[in-house]
């Protein structure tokens, strides 16, 4: 069993794996919003994987990590910007966000997302995020050699507006992504 540690690329995982993980994670998420829970630190850091050739096997950690779904105060890594203005929001908009965000780690494209700086630990502000950091995390994404659906599924969870998120539905991601399931 293999450890992430919130990058895929010391795995060296194949593409095709890597799609498979984006149905897998999309159909955890499906799962636990249709009972109303929220993995509430949903991130590449806690989960486990074990690759047999093409066959992908995922196991989530931190599993107290849960909450009902509704309102409820932000613990994931990657905060949706909103949060930065008001510190609770609705729970399936972070469930989305999140999930954009856990994509855009595995392809190492999400330092922009961070709500503080690493190094300093200085936080960003709300407008900082909206006029700068995301509009480069969007031209990384679009400049990165990564295939056109998972960019498209990348920037579709993380859209800076919540509204347009919600617009989202991880069903059409299973559908696309669960020919790359072995």
């Amino acid at each position: 069993m293999q450890e992430a540690n919130g990058s895929l690329d010391d795995l060296k995982l194949t593409d095709n794996i890597k799609r498979a993980l984006i149905a897998v994670l999309a159909e955890f998420l499906q799962c636990f919003i249709s009972r109303n829970l929220v993995y509430a630190d949903f991130k590449l850091e806690n989960m486990l994987y074990k690759c047999e050739g093409e066959k992908l096997c995922v196991f989530l950690g931190d599993i107290g990590s849960f909450e009902q779904m509704g309102k409820f105060n932000i613990t994931v890594t990657h905060p949706p910007p909103e949060s930065l203005e008001k510190r609770i929001i609705n729970s399936k908009e972070v469930a989305y966000y999140v999930f954009g965000a856990t994509i855009a780690q595995m392809y190492s494209l999400d330092y922009d997302l961070y709500w503080e700086n690493p190094e300093t630990k200085e936080k960003k502000t709300y407008r900082e995020m909206k006029n700068y950091f995301y509009p480069l995390f969007v031209k990384g994404v679009l400049k990165s050699k990564i295939d056109q659906e998972v960019k498209k599924v990348i920037l579709n969870f993380t859209a800076f507006d919540p509204k347009e998120r919600a617009k989202n539905s991880f069903t059409s991601v299973i559908n696309y992504f669960k020919k790359y399931l072995k």
